[in-house]
């Protein structure tokens, strides 16, 4: 697959959209799920968006005007206090950037709408500084402080992210960070500590999710044809999670188990 799937603005290849979504920022929200992605994470719960497979580009037309039958409840809930809007996820984003960049600058400009981009920031080179400003949340997928377990994790390499991350501490863009905690993988101390020492130093970052890794995403793993190395990976206890919050937390971050 090419690194960038569409350098076409006006149209893009859009995996699915899921309405109602809690999960995905702050309140209720709709997420636009894009097509590709280079990183291949061995606890990816959506393989089947790596590739557009058999997908066809859809319009930006026709991606804002879905956004816009929701548009009315979204404003009403983020009034109100429940916050809400659209999230854009994937796959991976930012390798359809021009096509993502222009649906969420119509999504805040003409529909009045938050919005926030769910990235693994590897692709961070290709948001320029003006561009981190058509997200009003970003959402980073950090795989690990490490750089070597990230390479194992993922595939390739960290810098491109943390250099990411540092620019949006330098643009004081609001981030949150997800962290899957994989028992085995993903939990050694020291890379938990590092990863805390990482985003002390960025008072932008509001939010640190630890996510508890688990096997909902197996059954496409075996779809696809694909080898599923975690597969006797058991979801990690109380006791581990504790130990992982409590590290990040004694650096002061705002941590929450999602």
């Amino acid at each position: 697959m090419a690194q960038v799937i569409s350098e076409n603005a006006r149209a893009g290849f859009v995996h699915s959209v899921e309405a109602g979504s809690c999960l995905d920022g702050p309140g209720m929200r709709v997420v636009l799920f894009m097509a590709g992605c280079l990183l291949r994470c061995q606890f990816c719960h959506n393989p089947d968006t790596w590739g557009r497979g058999a997908l066809e580009a859809r319009s930006e037309e026709d991606v804002v005007g879905e956004l816009a039958k929701y548009a009315d409840f979204l404003r009403g809930a983020a009034a109100g206090g429940a916050g809400g809007g659209v999230t854009i996820s994937g796959g991976e984003p930012m390798a359809q950037w021009p096509f993502v960049e222009t649906v969420l600058q119509r999504a805040r400009g003409e529909l009045g709408l938050h919005t926030a981009v769910q990235t693994a920031a590897f692709l961070g080179d290709r948001v320029s500084d003006a561009g981190l400003g058509v997200a009003d949340l970003w959402m980073v997928d950090l795989k690990s402080a490490d750089a070597a377990r990230y390479r194992e994790v993922t595939g390739v390499e960290q810098g491109n992210a943390l250099k990411f991350l540092r620019r949006l501490a330098e643009a004081g863009r609001e981030t949150w960070v997800s962290y899957v905690l994989v028992p085995g993988l993903t939990d050694e101390a020291g890379h938990i500590e590092a990863m805390g020492v990482l985003l002390s130093g960025m008072p932008n970052v509001t939010r640190v999710e630890i996510r508890p890794f688990h096997q909902m995403g197996r059954e496409k793993w075996a779809e696809l044809g694909l080898e599923y190395k975690l597969r006797e990976t058991a979801t990690p206890g109380e006791e581990l999670i504790g130990r992982v919050e409590g590290q990040l937390r004694s650096f002061g971050l705002p941590v929450v188990v999602a």
